[in-house]
């Protein structure tokens, strides 16, 4: 019993022997685990720390975002108020072209017969006296009977004013 009161005997003494390569991996490994685990918390708090402003970028991306889509439909819409103001005065410039080629078709049959006998009214109708006062505006002239009769004295000279007149440079208070 002797012998084997030894065997266990030596079972409990510590090994004197060197431990594995595996033994010294793992013991390594758990030496530099803190250092490990402390630089990757220090690289996660720096992530972490970095989430607020990172959330921030989005919240102001987001919102951005929004305020641009905001706009580009107020753009839209406005877009479409243009074109229609657009088609309005393609309209009435339309309805102007078809007026101005009348007058300028008037103003062709003119001849001098014609002012030679409006001149020669003592006291013409209301509609050609405001006629040839409307006239007598636009050539920035006074529109008593007496001036216009003056204006008319000379017929060929009275129509070649009609036919010069700058129409595209009219006052705008003279329009209205």
């Amino acid at each position: 019993m002797e012998g084997s009161g030894s065997t266990q005997q030596q079972d409990k003494q510590p090994s004197t022997e060197l431990p594995c390569e595996e033994e010294k991996a793992s013991a390594s490994h758990q030496a530099t685990e803190p250092q490990d685990i402390s630089k990757a918390a220090d690289a996660s708090n720096e992530e972490v720390k970095e989430y607020p402003q990172t959330i921030n970028f989005v919240a102001n991306t987001k919102e951005e975002f929004e305020t641009l889509e905001a706009s580009k439909q107020r753009l839209e819409e406005e877009i479409k108020e243009l074109e229609q103001i657009n088609a309005e005065i393609d309209n009435n410039l339309n309805g102007v072209t078809t007026i101005l080629e009348a007058a300028v078709n008037a103003l062709n049959c003119l001849d001098k017969a014609s002012i030679t006998e409006l001149k020669s009214f003592a006291k013409p109708p209301v509609a050609v006296h405001n006629t040839l006062s409307a006239l007598m505006i636009m050539l920035n002239r006074d529109q008593s009977w007496a001036s216009i009769r003056k204006t008319l004295s000379n017929p060929t000279e009275f129509i070649q004013l009609l036919i010069c007149y700058d129409k595209d440079n009219m006052p705008e208070k003279m329009m209205k």
